[in-house]
Protein backbone atom coordinates (compact mmCIF):
# COMPACT_ATOMS: atom_id res chain seq x y z
CA UNK A 1 0.00 0.00 0.00
CA UNK A 2 1.48 3.40 -1.00
CA UNK A 3 0.19 6.28 0.03
CA UNK A 4 -0.63 9.63 -2.37
CA UNK A 5 1.25 12.02 -0.02
CA UNK A 6 3.94 9.24 -0.82
CA UNK A 7 3.60 9.87 -4.50
CA UNK A 8 2.71 13.23 -4.11
CA UNK A 9 5.94 14.14 -1.94
CA UNK A 10 8.34 12.30 -4.68
CA UNK A 11 6.68 14.12 -7.77
CA UNK A 12 7.39 17.34 -6.02
CA UNK A 13 11.02 16.42 -5.61
CA UNK A 14 11.33 15.44 -9.39
CA UNK A 15 9.55 19.11 -9.93
CA UNK A 16 11.48 21.08 -7.90
CA UNK A 17 14.78 18.97 -9.34
CA UNK A 18 13.49 20.23 -12.99
CA UNK A 19 12.41 23.77 -12.16
CA UNK A 20 16.17 23.99 -10.34
CA UNK A 21 17.93 23.12 -13.55
CA UNK A 22 16.00 25.55 -15.68
CA UNK A 23 16.26 28.51 -13.45
CA UNK A 24 20.02 28.04 -12.39
CA UNK A 25 22.48 30.29 -14.75
CA UNK A 26 23.65 28.57 -18.22
CA UNK A 27 27.06 28.90 -17.09
CA UNK A 28 26.35 26.50 -14.22
CA UNK A 29 26.29 24.08 -17.05
CA UNK A 30 28.76 25.22 -19.32
CA UNK A 31 31.66 22.81 -20.16
CA UNK A 32 34.52 23.43 -17.95
CA UNK A 33 37.71 24.30 -19.29
CA UNK A 34 35.88 26.46 -22.22
CA UNK A 35 36.31 30.00 -23.00
CA UNK A 36 33.56 31.94 -24.50
CA UNK A 37 32.90 35.59 -26.29
CA UNK A 38 29.58 37.20 -26.62
CA UNK A 39 27.74 38.82 -29.27
CA UNK A 40 24.65 41.19 -29.32
CA UNK A 41 22.13 42.53 -32.12
CA UNK A 42 20.55 45.33 -31.84
CA UNK A 43 17.77 47.09 -34.40
CA UNK A 44 14.52 46.39 -36.14
CA UNK A 45 15.50 43.05 -37.01
CA UNK A 46 11.68 41.70 -35.22
CA UNK A 47 8.78 40.67 -37.52
CA UNK A 48 7.35 43.62 -39.28
CA UNK A 49 10.56 46.15 -37.87
CA UNK A 50 9.96 45.17 -34.88
CA UNK A 51 13.19 46.64 -32.44
CA UNK A 52 14.93 43.67 -30.72
CA UNK A 53 17.98 42.68 -29.08
CA UNK A 54 19.56 39.40 -29.87
CA UNK A 55 22.58 37.89 -27.58
CA UNK A 56 24.79 35.14 -28.27
CA UNK A 57 27.47 32.85 -26.51
CA UNK A 58 30.45 31.59 -28.35
CA UNK A 59 31.85 28.83 -26.40
CA UNK A 60 35.18 27.69 -27.92
CA UNK A 61 36.79 24.23 -27.13
CA UNK A 62 40.08 24.93 -29.61
CA UNK A 63 41.44 28.12 -31.10
CA UNK A 64 39.49 29.17 -34.38
CA UNK A 65 41.57 29.64 -37.31
CA UNK A 66 39.92 30.99 -40.59
CA UNK A 67 42.18 30.58 -43.78
CA UNK A 68 42.95 34.31 -45.09
CA UNK A 69 42.88 36.06 -41.23
CA UNK A 70 46.41 37.36 -40.11
CA UNK A 71 47.99 36.13 -36.86
CA UNK A 72 47.45 37.56 -33.27
CA UNK A 73 49.80 40.44 -33.45
CA UNK A 74 53.12 40.31 -31.50
CA UNK A 75 52.88 40.29 -27.85
CA UNK A 76 49.36 40.08 -27.48
CA UNK A 77 47.57 37.58 -25.70
CA UNK A 78 46.18 34.15 -27.74
CA UNK A 79 43.11 35.11 -29.22
CA UNK A 80 39.98 32.97 -28.86
CA UNK A 81 39.51 33.47 -32.83
CA UNK A 82 41.71 35.75 -34.83
CA UNK A 83 39.57 38.00 -35.53
CA UNK A 84 36.14 40.45 -34.93
CA UNK A 85 34.61 39.19 -38.45
CA UNK A 86 35.26 35.53 -37.79
CA UNK A 87 32.65 36.17 -34.68
CA UNK A 88 30.21 37.13 -37.73
CA UNK A 89 31.35 33.88 -39.51
CA UNK A 90 30.74 31.63 -36.38
CA UNK A 91 27.63 32.74 -35.60
CA UNK A 92 25.84 33.57 -39.60
CA UNK A 93 28.34 31.26 -41.39
CA UNK A 94 30.09 28.06 -41.31
CA UNK A 95 33.23 29.27 -39.38
CA UNK A 96 35.77 28.09 -42.43
CA UNK A 97 35.64 30.40 -44.76
CA UNK A 98 37.02 34.45 -44.95
CA UNK A 99 33.45 36.55 -44.52
CA UNK A 100 32.86 38.16 -47.61
CA UNK A 101 29.51 37.51 -49.00
CA UNK A 102 25.86 36.70 -47.87
CA UNK A 103 25.72 33.84 -45.13
CA UNK A 104 22.72 31.88 -43.79
CA UNK A 105 21.95 29.55 -41.68
CA UNK A 106 19.43 29.44 -38.29
CA UNK A 107 20.24 32.05 -36.86
CA UNK A 108 19.49 34.46 -40.11
CA UNK A 109 21.28 36.27 -42.94
CA UNK A 110 24.74 38.53 -42.57
CA UNK A 111 25.89 40.28 -45.52
CA UNK A 112 29.16 41.16 -45.09
CA UNK A 113 32.83 41.90 -47.02
CA UNK A 114 35.62 43.52 -47.43
CA UNK A 115 35.58 44.27 -43.21
CA UNK A 116 32.35 46.33 -44.03
CA UNK A 117 28.76 45.40 -42.54
CA UNK A 118 26.32 45.54 -45.21
CA UNK A 119 23.17 44.27 -43.21
CA UNK A 120 21.37 41.59 -40.96
CA UNK A 121 18.36 39.48 -40.78
CA UNK A 122 17.00 37.67 -38.44
CA UNK A 123 14.89 34.69 -38.55
CA UNK A 124 11.65 35.80 -39.29
CA UNK A 125 12.25 40.02 -39.64
CA UNK A 126 13.69 41.32 -42.54
CA UNK A 127 17.17 42.30 -44.05
CA UNK A 128 18.17 45.78 -42.50
CA UNK A 129 20.96 48.21 -44.64
CA UNK A 130 22.31 51.10 -43.46
CA UNK A 131 20.50 54.16 -43.81
CA UNK A 132 21.99 57.49 -46.15
CA UNK A 133 25.61 58.37 -45.08
CA UNK A 134 26.30 60.47 -42.84
CA UNK A 135 23.05 61.15 -40.86
CA UNK A 136 20.53 58.26 -41.58
CA UNK A 137 20.51 55.28 -39.43
CA UNK A 138 23.91 53.22 -39.25
CA UNK A 139 25.14 49.97 -38.00
CA UNK A 140 27.43 50.92 -35.45
CA UNK A 141 30.38 48.60 -34.31
CA UNK A 142 30.51 48.61 -30.06
CA UNK A 143 33.12 46.43 -28.41
CA UNK A 144 34.35 45.71 -24.75
CA UNK A 145 37.71 43.92 -24.06
CA UNK A 146 40.03 42.15 -26.14
CA UNK A 147 43.06 43.92 -28.12
CA UNK A 148 42.97 45.55 -31.56
CA UNK A 149 45.79 46.15 -33.50
CA UNK A 150 45.04 49.74 -35.79
CA UNK A 151 47.00 49.27 -38.89
CA UNK A 152 45.87 53.13 -39.76
CA UNK A 153 48.55 54.24 -37.82
CA UNK A 154 52.07 55.21 -38.10
CA UNK A 155 53.48 53.19 -36.95
CA UNK A 156 50.47 50.54 -35.96
CA UNK A 157 49.08 50.64 -32.79
CA UNK A 158 48.70 47.95 -30.73
CA UNK A 159 45.71 47.43 -26.99
CA UNK A 160 43.28 46.59 -24.96
CA UNK A 161 39.73 47.79 -25.21
CA UNK A 162 38.51 48.49 -21.59
CA UNK A 163 36.21 45.77 -20.12
CA UNK A 164 32.54 46.21 -18.77
CA UNK A 165 32.46 49.41 -20.74
CA UNK A 166 30.92 50.03 -24.13
CA UNK A 167 33.42 51.46 -26.56
CA UNK A 168 32.64 52.34 -30.18
CA UNK A 169 35.26 50.71 -32.17
CA UNK A 170 37.71 52.37 -33.50
CA UNK A 171 39.24 49.91 -35.52
CA UNK A 172 37.77 47.73 -38.23
CA UNK A 173 37.01 43.69 -37.50
CA UNK A 174 40.03 42.52 -38.76
CA UNK A 175 41.59 44.61 -36.51
CA UNK A 176 40.18 43.35 -33.70
CA UNK A 177 41.36 40.44 -30.83
CA UNK A 178 38.36 38.29 -29.11
CA UNK A 179 39.41 37.00 -25.92
CA UNK A 180 37.96 35.45 -23.19
CA UNK A 181 35.44 37.30 -22.05
CA UNK A 182 35.33 40.10 -24.78
CA UNK A 183 31.91 41.36 -25.93
CA UNK A 184 31.16 42.68 -29.39
CA UNK A 185 27.66 44.46 -30.32
CA UNK A 186 26.66 46.06 -33.81
CA UNK A 187 23.72 48.63 -32.69
CA UNK A 188 21.27 50.41 -35.59
CA UNK A 189 20.93 54.04 -34.95
CA UNK A 190 21.47 57.36 -36.16
CA UNK A 191 24.83 59.58 -34.95
CA UNK A 192 25.10 62.98 -33.81
CA UNK A 193 26.94 64.96 -35.31
CA UNK A 194 29.80 66.63 -33.27
CA UNK A 195 32.15 68.17 -36.18
CA UNK A 196 33.73 68.18 -39.24
CA UNK A 197 36.61 67.51 -40.76
CA UNK A 198 38.19 67.44 -44.21
CA UNK A 199 36.30 63.83 -44.85
CA UNK A 200 32.94 65.46 -43.79
CA UNK A 201 30.39 65.42 -40.46
CA UNK A 202 32.02 63.42 -37.30
CA UNK A 203 28.72 61.42 -36.22
CA UNK A 204 29.42 59.69 -32.73
CA UNK A 205 26.67 57.17 -32.73
CA UNK A 206 24.58 56.48 -29.06
CA UNK A 207 25.57 53.72 -26.98
CA UNK A 208 23.45 50.04 -27.24
CA UNK A 209 20.37 50.62 -24.95
CA UNK A 210 19.41 48.63 -22.16
CA UNK A 211 22.13 46.19 -22.27
CA UNK A 212 26.09 46.82 -20.47
CA UNK A 213 28.79 44.55 -21.35
CA UNK A 214 29.09 42.72 -18.26
CA UNK A 215 28.84 38.77 -17.93
CA UNK A 216 25.71 39.06 -15.59
CA UNK A 217 24.12 41.16 -18.69
CA UNK A 218 24.93 38.24 -21.14
CA UNK A 219 25.14 35.14 -18.87
CA UNK A 220 23.75 35.73 -15.78
CA UNK A 221 20.53 34.71 -14.07
CA UNK A 222 17.75 35.41 -15.84
CA UNK A 223 18.78 33.98 -19.40
CA UNK A 224 18.99 30.46 -20.75
CA UNK A 225 21.12 29.49 -23.53
CA UNK A 226 19.89 27.31 -26.62
CA UNK A 227 22.68 25.51 -28.72
CA UNK A 228 22.49 27.10 -32.35
CA UNK A 229 25.18 25.74 -34.42
CA UNK A 230 28.99 24.13 -33.91
CA UNK A 231 28.82 20.75 -34.42
CA UNK A 232 32.37 19.75 -35.34
CA UNK A 233 33.52 22.58 -35.08
CA UNK A 234 36.29 23.96 -32.43
CA UNK A 235 33.32 26.10 -30.74
CA UNK A 236 29.64 26.12 -29.89
CA UNK A 237 27.05 29.03 -30.73
CA UNK A 238 24.06 29.76 -28.28
CA UNK A 239 21.35 32.51 -28.45
CA UNK A 240 20.56 33.76 -25.00
CA UNK A 241 17.18 34.17 -24.52
CA UNK A 242 15.05 35.85 -21.94
CA UNK A 243 13.02 33.55 -19.05
CA UNK A 244 11.20 34.60 -15.89
CA UNK A 245 13.09 36.17 -13.13
CA UNK A 246 14.04 33.28 -10.89
CA UNK A 247 12.76 34.51 -8.02
CA UNK A 248 9.23 35.08 -9.46
CA UNK A 249 9.38 31.34 -11.37
CA UNK A 250 10.10 29.60 -7.65
CA UNK A 251 6.82 31.47 -6.08
CA UNK A 252 4.76 30.83 -8.87
CA UNK A 253 5.86 27.15 -8.28
CA UNK A 254 5.81 27.18 -4.35
CA UNK A 255 2.14 28.78 -5.06
CA UNK A 256 1.25 25.59 -7.51
CA UNK A 257 2.85 22.68 -4.38
CA UNK A 258 0.86 24.92 -1.60
CA UNK A 259 -2.84 24.12 -3.51
CA UNK A 260 -2.24 20.31 -4.32
CA UNK A 261 -0.71 19.77 -0.65
CA UNK A 262 -3.62 21.54 0.39
CA UNK A 263 -5.89 19.15 -1.88
CA UNK A 264 -4.56 16.18 -0.85
CA UNK A 265 -5.22 16.74 2.57
CA UNK A 266 -8.45 17.24 1.71
CA UNK A 267 -9.28 14.02 0.10
CA UNK A 268 -7.03 10.94 1.19
CA UNK A 269 -6.81 8.46 -1.11
CA UNK A 270 -5.03 5.10 -0.39
CA UNK A 271 -3.60 3.24 -3.14
CA UNK A 272 -3.43 -0.55 -3.73
CA UNK A 273 -0.26 -1.97 -4.35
Amino acid sequence: MIRSRHVFLSSLLATCAVALTLLAPASLWAQSGTSSSYFMLQGPLGPGGAYVTEKFRVEYTGLLTIPGYQPAPPGSPQPLVNSGEALLVSIFGNGVTVPSGTYTNSVGTVEAGGGFLSGFQLSGGGMVYPGPWPFGAQWNYFVSGGSYENTFADPVEIGNYPDATWTWSYTGMSDRYLEDGSIDAWSYAAGTQVGEDEWGPIMVPPLPSGVQPTLADFSGPGYMETLISGSGLPYSVYRISAVPEPGRAMLLLVGAIVIVARRSRRKPVWCMG
